[in-house]
């Protein structure tokens, strides 16, 4: 119990002190950025976003996928 507890604390550690140090140059790219104005109107940002054709297919074959293995899981478990 406490290698699961440690394991688990580790994981917690590693994820969250990788926010210590902001990645902003590459993240902050849709619609017009104010940083070009300077200062601190660099958080203001507006931009939009619309899924490509590949990633809504895989979306979509995910959840087709998913609703697969439970037809067939749900046949197996369930039995009369």
């Amino acid at each position: 119990m406490l290698v699961i507890i440690g394991v688990f604390c580790k994981r917690a550690w590693l994820l969250l002190t990788s926010f210590v140090n902001f990645n902003l140059d590459g993240p902050v790219t849709l619609g017009t950025q104010a940083a070009q104005a300077g200062g601190s109107a660099m958080w203001a940002t507006a931009g939009s976003y619309a899924p490509t054709l590949p990633e809504v297919g895989i979306a979509l074959g995910v959840v087709a996928v998913g609703f697969a293995l439970f037809l067939i899981l749900s046949k197996k478990l369930l039995v009369k």
